[in-house]
């Protein structure tokens, strides 16, 4: 495994693993708003608050059953195509544990 000890490189990643730790925070939060404000709305699909009009609307999104495709065609796995793709992933180094 090749070891990059740059002040620039330590800084960068340790900045990508603030802002990852930040991304999924406001997340939650925003999943906690979202639903304090529905709450709010109660029945009403549109409110006036302040100077936000907040609305609520019904989307539907089409997927395929893949439980009545196996029971029509049987093994799906002939249908089946795969994508590749990169993932990078942080994690901090334990020097006393001497493991990822």
């Amino acid at each position: 495994m090749k070891s990059i000890n740059s002040i620039e490189a330590k800084n960068k990643v340790r900045l990508l693993n603030a802002v990852i730790g930040y991304r999924r925070e406001t997340e939650k939060i925003e999943k906690d708003l979202k639903s304090w404000v529905k709450d709010l709305m109660g029945d009403d699909k549109g409110v006036l608050i302040g100077e936000f009009l907040v609305t609520i609307r019904t989307q539907t999104r089409r997927d395929l059953d893949r439980d009545m495709l196996s029971i029509t065609l049987g093994d799906l796995q002939p249908y089946e195509k795969e994508s590749t793709y990169e993932v990078l992933n942080l994690e901090t180094f334990h020097k006393n544990k001497g493991k990822l």
